[in-house]
């Protein structure tokens, strides 16, 4: 599950952790209140780099079905 202050209602999806490169893959779909789509595609991967970095990126399809990353997020522990 996802949520945030963009979206009116909840991103859902369904995926699995490579143990080995320590990412978590997943895919579902979204209401997308832009588009008016009640089943909007995403991809998403979160991947933890070290103990205090982790990254998150996000796929979404234009109206032709060409795959774009839509978002990336990197996080760092400050303490």
């Amino acid at each position: 599950m996802w949520l945030d202050n963009m979206i009116t209602g909840m991103m859902r999806g369904t995926g699995q952790l490579d143990a080995a490169t320590g990412t978590l893959t997943d895919e579902g779909d979204f209401s997308c209140p832009i588009t008016g789509e009640s089943h909007r595609w995403y991809r998403a991967a979160w991947t933890v780099v070290d103990q205090n970095h982790t990254t998150y990126e996000s796929y979404a399809r234009t109206s032709e079905g060409r795959e774009f990353k839509s978002m990336e997020i990197h996080y760092t522990r400050t303490q």
